[in-house]
């Protein structure tokens, strides 16, 4: 399967007017979506674009690999948009080259929330990837223009980084020539069935989701939930036959009330869940339930104390499922072993210089390419003799290997120092970017800081737009690094 340009993204021109001599809305997330498939690829993907306000031609849109509608209010009036969609399924369609392992080549990107019944009917049912700020209190809905503060980091950025890898999958599937298709409507060892939860634990999902989707597990449902009663329950028990197991997270929040108005969405789940699970036991399919309720649920509302006392009575009297109330961590803990059979201990030990991790020091993640090997070396033996741990970075290996460990020292350590000197700017950009992302991988230790130290080559280079302090190294390193120091022992 073979495509002209990897991308096309589909949106409305009133989505991309600069604002405050800053690139329009559309602009940055190309940019960014650009520079995370670099990052997960090793390579650039290539994007059709327009000028001139002109729109793609019939021709152009079948050559294009993944397409990308941008959902907006000015999304759904406009035409051209509307036709788009219209246009690139049906040459899909035509070319029956629509779904690569069983996914569609279209995904949703949600700019400012539209109602369901005002979606184009051919997108209506995709997964959405909401890159907008919503505050669960009020109600209050905003878009985001400003990509780098704490409020894009927990949400913008999160669900950009889920695209990103979501789309690279369908790069990297298509790619390859002698891909043989994966029917995933029926039963596969690879699919996880992951319900909805409470408003509460939609963190939480969102990083298991993220987790499992990076060892390669395929996370349903994987399409918007019908609307429709009785649609809803036949889309439920489909994704269940075709999965080896299913969670549910509980907590404070009995969750969105499913059509039928008398049960939650994730009580369904967990009702048919269990019914299913009753079926399969005397059959071939291996099928169960890992429950994990919140240690600090105060189960106040009425209904959801009773839905959990009811499901406590329900797994006494059957077998099929685990139930656990324990720190999210080892849930998730218990969910991986369960599913990889990982040794996460091992991982963790690579993860740590000299395979040790003393929890009574501050620890230091010192990120730097190996092309400053050299230099970073001294670095960190200076903080190492200043008493504090040192995390350094792995080169040898396998390339997804060293992201793992990369990303495990983001969830450990206390502070990170991104050493830059020989490098270039997209680098430094891509680890900046993995320093955004740190929360959504599963770190306990909530915010850390995070800083840039400019060796000599780079001495007086301004690097405002990251806003983390900046430090230049001098030839007097106990001096440059007194403020620093300072900081970590703090």
């Amino acid at each position: 399967m073979k495509f002209d340009y990897d991308i096309y993204i589909s949106y409305s021109l009133a989505d991309n007017q600069p604002k405050e001599n800053q690139a329009g809305w559309i602009s940055n997330f190309q940019r960014f979506l650009d520079t995370l498939l670099y990052q997960i690829l090793g390579e650039k993907p290539s994007f059709l674009n327009y000028g001139n306000q002109e729109k793609p031609s019939k021709s152009s849109l079948a050559g294009v690999g993944v397409f990308i509608s941008v959902l907006s209010p000015e999304y759904v009036k406009s035409e051209p948009c509307i036709e788009e969609i219209e246009d690139f399924f049906n040459l899909a369609n035509k070319e029956g080259n629509l779904f690569v392992n069983g996914r569609e080549r279209v995904f949703k990107v949600v700019k400012f929330p539209v109602s369901p019944s005002e979606q184009p009917s051919k997108i209506a049912n995709l997964l959405n990837y909401d890159l907008y700020y919503a505050n669960l209190q009020t109600g209050e809905v905003q878009e985001f223009h400003d990509f780098f503060t704490s409020d894009a980091e927990r949400k913008f950025w999160l669900k950009i980084v889920d695209l990103a890898y979501d789309i690279a999958e369908i790069l990297k599937a298509y790619r390859k020539l002698d891909l043989k298709h994966e029917d995933f409507t029926v039963y596969h060892e690879k699919n996880i069935y992951l319900s909805e939860t409470g408003y509460d634990l939609q963190l939480h999902r969102d990083n298991i989701k993220r987790e499992l989707t990076r060892h390669g597990f395929r996370i349903l449902p994987d399409h918007a939930l019908p609307t429709n009663p009785k649609e809803l329950e036949i889309s439920i028990k489909k994704d269940l036959e075709r999965s080896r197991l299913s969670i549910h997270l509980i907590g404070d929040g009995y969750g969105e009330l499913a059509p039928s108005g008398d049960k939650s969405i994730l009580d369904l789940q967990n009702k048919l869940a269990g019914e299913h699970s009753l079926l399969s036991s005397g059959g071939t399919k291996k099928f169960s339930r890992l429950i994990w309720i919140s240690p600090d649920a105060k189960l106040d509302n009425d209904k959801q104390k009773m839905f959990v006392d009811n499901l406590r009575r329900e797994l006494e009297a059957n077998e099929g499922a685990e139930i656990l109330q324990s720190p999210i961590e080892d849930f998730k803990m218990v969910v991986l072993e369960e599913l990889l059979n990982l040794n996460l201990n091992k991982l963790k030990k690579s993860a740590i210089t000299n395979g040790k991790h003393d929890h009574n020091k501050k620890s230091l993640y010192l990120i730097y390419d190996k092309v400053d090997d050299f230099e970073a070396k001294k670095l960190a033996d200076f903080f190492s003799y200043k008493g504090i741990e040192v995390i350094t970075p792995t080169f040898e290996g396998q390339l997804l290997e060293l992201r793992e460990i990369h990303l495990e020292n983001l969830k450990i350590c206390d502070s990170a120092l991104i050493y830059i000197n020989k490098v270039n700017d997209l680098w430094v950009q891509m680890k900046f970017l993995d320093l955004l992302k740190a929360p959504g991988l599963g770190r306990t230790k909530g915010d850390f800081k995070k800083y840039l130290l400019l060796g000599k080559n780079l001495k007086g280079k301004t690097y405002d737009k990251f806003d983390v302090p900046v430090i230049e190294v001098s030839e007097d390193i106990e001096n440059s690094m007194k403020g620093l120091l300072n900081e970590l022992s703090a």
